[in-house]
């Protein structure tokens, strides 16, 4: 489900693909004050996700050592970060929110179900275990 017109009192437009090209549904929800609206769910979502998304693109690094120009990085990069504060905070929300609620149902309908559980990396990734500290002398 993409969905647009995040502007204080419009219509949130919504379509079951997450391609940007795929034609909407035609259902809509009204929104009564600008996205996000809730500050601290916000400021909590963005916090959370530079600390994932730093995670990620660590454990990203053999793949973009191989297979992803430096130049492509810093789009990749911000797609993830982005990615996972809308999703941490519509996770946030959802209960009090319909199109965050909504947002949820179609990231979880449409996990594929090929997809391995996530596990832990030994013991919480190597180089934590090596010792190697980045914001250290």
């Amino acid at each position: 489900m993409i969905v647009t017109g995040y502007e204080e009192g419009s219509e949130i437009e919504m379509s079951d693909s997450p391609h940007k090209s795929s034609k909407p549904t035609g259902r809509r929800v009204r929104r009564t004050q600008a996205m996000p609206t809730d500050a601290a769910a916000f400021a909590n979502a963005q916090t959370l996700a530079l600390y994932l998304a730093k995670a990620v693109r660590d454990a990203m690094e053999d793949v973009h050592a191989r297979y992803i120009p430096d130049a492509e990085m810093p789009a990749l990069n911000r797609a993830v970060r982005n990615a996972l504060c809308t999703a941490l905070y519509a996770g946030r929300v959802a209960d009090r929110d319909p199109v965050a609620d909504q947002y949820m149902l179609y990231v979880v309908r449409s996990i594929p179900p090929y997809w391995e559980p996530p596990v832990l990396e030994a013991p919480f990734g190597e180089k934590a275990r090596a010792g190697d500290d980045p914001g250290g002398p």
